[in-house]
């Protein structure tokens, strides 16, 4: 399948339009707080910045099981929202993504209690769902926390590598538990 020089065109807007809407938010002063502790599941590594090992728990097509582990960054809050950005890495049994992203965590909130978006770089081996092995995939990302532990995400993804005859593009469903 031979692909248009519109459709890379394409690919590179979609990232630059992603950097623009992300970067007012990575400009924002951060939330002061005193307290420094780490756990064998992560902890805060100073006043705005928390690493978590062991972030969650997920199932997702294309990596199928995986664990993820979070970098975030918060911002000063808004009222009930308290915006972040983040860096996550989800390994999976038949791949790997990693995304950076904003998002905020809502308290107060009964049912919803997070939200993010990201772009996401795939990497597929062994059997992943909907595509082949050895392949390179981008995209965004959309989650959502609920009822503070469970996570639910959809993401669209384009295939970057050299394309072997299954899918070039693709949505992909995660849902999960942890942060």
């Amino acid at each position: 399948m031979t692909r248009s020089p519109n459709a890379s065109s394409n690919r590179i807007r979609l990232a630059v339009a992603l950097a623009l809407a992300l970067a007012p938010a990575w400009a924002e002063p951060p939330l002061v707080i005193k307290e420094h502790r780490m756990t064998w599941l992560g902890g805060r590594v100073s006043d705005s910045d928390v690493l978590l090992w062991l972030g969650g728990l997920e199932y997702a097509v294309p990596t199928k099981l995986g664990i993820t582990s979070k970098w975030v960054h918060e911002l000063a809050p808004r009222g009930e929202a308290h915006p972040f950005r983040a860096v996550t890495l989800n390994t999976g049994t038949d791949g790997a993504r990693l995304g950076l992203g904003y998002g905020a965590m809502f308290s107060g909130a009964k049912v919803l209690s997070g939200a993010e978006l990201r772009a996401t770089v795939v990497r597929t081996w062994h059997d992943p769902l909907k595509t082949g092995p050895a392949r390179t995939l981008v995209g965004p990302e959309g989650r959502v926390m609920l009822f503070g532990f469970l996570s639910v995400g959809l993401g669209h993804y384009w295939q970057v590598s050299p394309s072997q005859g299954k899918r070039d593009a693709f949505f992909g469903l995660q849902a999960g538990v942890g942060f």
